[in-house]
């Protein structure tokens, strides 16, 4: 029968200590892993149906307070305004509108305000038709204010979206332009969370503010099905793959600005919460692996001091020396060996010892017995 390959102890106890720690931490942190995941995707989910719900909230207060201005201007003008248009326009343009200027019932400017530019500029403008502008036709069917899409404003080229407010039953119309910069501005002040996200998105798909990127308005995502689903009041899914990373995610339409807003949270490693739990679970175990490696070798060698001097010990009775002590250490299993070969040496001392003695007893008389044979042989001759 073939023999198995026999290891040092030394080896077998530093590959013991080294192995042991690492099984513990490998399954300590495996139960953290599947413990803590379903939390932070639990927790995500939560964040993007509340933070989405919260946004929208304050997107409404603040183009609310947009819709008053508006309301109270037109409120004026109703009313048979004998006053200055433009400057009327003026203190209602305020912060929030790059432009905002009053048509008639024709669709033509009868006054005007544009953020940076000044009066004669702006008189120039009366008398363009308007009739065109796809917010003047809606409210002028609807007589009710509205929102637009995004679009390229006819007065300053820049994408914005409008708001139309009607001026009682005069048929006239105020418009006033909010630039895209001004709604991205918004939605990178409500984010409760640096990885959380908002798209605002109008009623094509197309995104009006993004607080990832400055690409508003000019990027359409109604391929998406989270999106085709909010703004058709379907179901939406919990979670997002965009541009090959996955999200989690939620939608919400407002009805009175037209709207989609969507929130999203990276996952996988991408989330931050997920990577620091995954990081700390590695950086245990490769700490754990270099803390192993060093330590393993130094407590091997320490067990390894008694057994050598039993071994050392044993090596001296086999080579017929008996030894003064016999080593104690710390390891009552190896004191126990040390006994036991003491024990054993003292033992076989002892019967050395009595052999030696009967065999010298032996000598004595089987020279005796020789001594007598010879004097027998001598007297028969």
């Amino acid at each position: 029968m073939k023999a198995p390959k026999a290891f040092s102890l030394r080896l077998t106890l530093t590959i013991l200590f080294l192995i042991t720690p690492l099984v513990a931490l490998l399954i300590v942190g495996s139960v953290t892993l599947a413990i803590r995941l379903p939390q932070i995707s639990e927790q995500n989910n939560a964040l993007v149906r509340v933070s989405v719900a919260e946004m929208a909230s304050r997107f409404e207060e603040y183009l609310q307070s947009l819709e008053d201005r508006l309301q109270v201007v037109a409120a004026a003008i109703s009313s048979d305004f004998r006053g200055d248009s433009h400057s009327m326009l003026d203190a209602a343009r305020g912060h929030g509108f790059d432009t905002v200027y009053l048509l008639d019932a024709d669709a033509r400017v009868i006054a005007a305000s544009v953020k940076d530019y000044d009066r004669a500029f702006t008189e120039n403008l009366v008398g363009i038709d308007f009739s065109g502008n796809k917010l003047f036709q809606e409210t002028s069917v609807t007589g009710r204010q509205a929102w637009s899409d995004t679009q390229l404003s006819a007065i300053t080229g820049n994408i914005m979206v409008g708001l139309a407010v009607p001026v009682g039953n005069t048929g006239k119309i105020i418009i006033g332009e909010v630039p895209l910069e001004e709604i991205v501005s918004i939605s990178r002040f409500s984010r409760s969370n640096d990885q959380l996200d908002l798209w605002v998105i109008d009623r094509r798909g197309e995104i009006i503010a993004d607080t990832k990127t400055t690409r508003s308005g000019r990027h359409n995502l109604l391929g998406l099905p989270i999106v085709r689903a909010g703004l058709s009041g379907e179901p939406v899914s919990d979670y997002l793959t965009y541009n090959d990373r996955d999200y989690f995610a939620w939608a919400e339409f407002s009805e009175s600005l037209g709207w989609l807003f969507v929130t999203r949270i990276p996952r996988g490693m991408d989330n931050a919460a997920t990577r620091e739990t995954v990081w700390i679970v590695a950086i245990g175990f490769i700490a754990t692996s270099l803390l192993g490696a060093l330590l393993a070798p130094l407590w091997a060698q320490a067990m390894m001091g008694t057994v050598r001097s039993v071994i050392d010990q044993a090596r001296m009775v086999a080579s017929g020396v008996v030894p003064e002590a016999w080593p104690i250490g710390r390891i009552k299993e190896f004191n126990q060996l040390s006994r036991d070969l003491e024990a054993m040496a003292n033992a076989l001392v002892s019967r050395e010892k009595a052999l030696k003695e009967i065999n010298e007893e032996l000598e004595i008389r089987v020279r005796n017995r020789t001594q007598d044979l010879a004097t027998s042989n001598a007297e028969l001759s």
